[in-house]
This record gives structure tokens, sequence and C-alpha cells, in this order.
């Protein structure tokens, strides 16, 4: 039986890593998909690399028993969607229809006339009323990013 230990707790029926709030299954996840253990002490910084290296330890000790759990979370996971899904049908034809949306290749005129977004076919209707004539566009352009970095480092 896999005991509470300074890598991984169990935690209202959830296995964590230490006393943090990163899931093992989080951890376990990430390292079978081919993560290094440095990669996932990256993606979750306030966990030391010991700690990560540990709850992979853990897993290797425990698989049978941890992947047990796994799979009921998944199972419990999967009724919960379905319920939720059973109860707000809309929103989530709403969203998925969002997310089709977003991860389409849309030009940026699409993207301009989605959002009622004039196209620029000309750069000077972007000049500045009070930009000196004799000052080129590229100017304009150096003037802008040097503004930027200026308002960056404040």
């Amino acid at each position: 039986m896999l005991a509470t230990d300074e890598y991984v707790r169990l935690r209202d029926g959830v296995w964590y890593v230490g006393k943090s709030g990163v899931t093992v299954y989080a951890v376990i996840a990430m390292w079978q998909q081919g993560f290094a253990p440095e990669e996932i002490q990256t993606s979750f910084p306030h966990l030391s690399l010991r700690e990560v290296y540990g709850t992979i330890l853990r897993y290797f000790e425990y698989q049978e028993e941890l992947d047990a759990f796994f799979r009921e979370q998944d199972a419990l996971y999967r009724r919960l969607k379905a319920e939720s899904e059973a109860q707000h049908p809309a929103f989530y034809v709403n969203m998925r229809g969002r997310a089709a949306r977003f991860r389409s290749r849309r030009s940026i005129d699409d993207l301009a006339r989605e959002q009622h977004v004039p196209v620029v076919n000309d750069i000077s209707v972007l000049a500045m009323p009070d930009w000196p004539d004799d000052e080129s566009v590229d100017d304009l352009i150096d003037f802008v990013s040097r503004q930027r970095e200026a308002d960056r480092g404040k």
C-alpha cells in the first residue's frame, strides 16, 4: 500500500506531490508523454527537481496501485464531464465551435472582417497628425519602437 511520504501525499482522495497542489497524475502523465524530469520541473517551477524525481520513483514502486487510481480518476472525470454536458449542451456546443474557430487558420483579412476592423491598404492613413512631413515612415516605426521599449522599462 502506497503511504504518504515527502514526495507523495494523499489529500482529499487525491495524490499530490509533497505539500504542493500539483497532482502525481500531472507529473506522471507528462513523464509518460516523454518529458524529462527537468522539463516537468520547468512546467511546475514551485516543485524541486528532487520532488519530481521522487514522484517518478514512487510511481515505479507503486505503479499498479497508482495506475488503478489514475483509471478511477479518469472514469470519474468522464462521468462528471458527461453529466455536465448533458446539463448544459448549448454551452458545450458553443465552446467547441469557438475552439474550432480559434484553431482554424484564417487570414489576417478574415480576422479583421470578423472583428469589424477596417483593413488598411494605405499606411499613410495611420500617420500621426502632428508628425513632421519631412520624417519617413521608418522614422515613425523607430519612434514607436523606442516608446514601447521605454514603456516596458517602467
